[in-house]
């Protein structure tokens, strides 16, 4: 199958750091399957702070190009950490304007580059472990070292898409 690369003006974006390499799948994909997700990491351990650059493929296991049912406002694609206590989440989800993306078959590549920082946070008082307050900068403050699973959330794909298992990553303080 050939393999196809997007470009990174197509809406991509995600806020937090992803998983690492590419999973092998053992079970078989669930009836109707049509696009199954991956992600490949450059690293599974990084300093906080430090940007991950990743590629997200999205293999479309049929013999015709899929359009992507939407194009949210903030990206169609998110990829990002969570553990017990962080929750990630790539807030609104709004569309912006009509589908553009098609996804051709067999792998379709899309390259991002993460950061290691909430990805979201609040000026209020109603700071939580998912919605830290925001830094003085007025963006999100970096996540705690520690180990997190990661997350991928995608905006107008079929119901029965695939998406990369949970793959582990550690943040490490600089000074480790």
């Amino acid at each position: 199958m050939a393999r196809h690369r997007a470009l990174g003006s197509l809406g991509v974006t995600a806020l937090l750091l992803a998983g690492c390499g590419a999973a092998t799948e053992t079970a078989p994909l669930p009836a109707g399957t049509k696009v199954e997700v991956s992600l490949q990491l450059s690293t599974t351990s990084v300093v906080i702070g430090d940007p991950v650059h990743t590629t997200v493929t999205m293999k479309n296991l049929t013999r015709r190009p899929i359009t992507v049912k939407g194009c949210a406002a903030n990206g169609w694609l998110h990829v990002g950490l969570e553990n017990r206590a962080i929750r990630f989440s790539p807030g609104s989800l709004l569309m912006a304007c009509a589908p553009t993306i098609k996804l051709a078959p067999g792998a379709n590549d899309f390259p991002a580059t993460i950061s290691t920082s909430y990805s979201q946070c609040t000026s209020s008082s109603s700071v939580t472990a998912s919605l830290p307050a925001c830094t003085v900068r007025g963006g999100p403050p970096f996540l705690p070292a520690g180990r997190y699973t990661t997350k991928v959330v995608v905006t107008g794909l079929p119901a029965a898409t695939v998406l990369a298992p949970r793959q582990v990553v550690t943040l490490r303080s600089p000074s480790s």
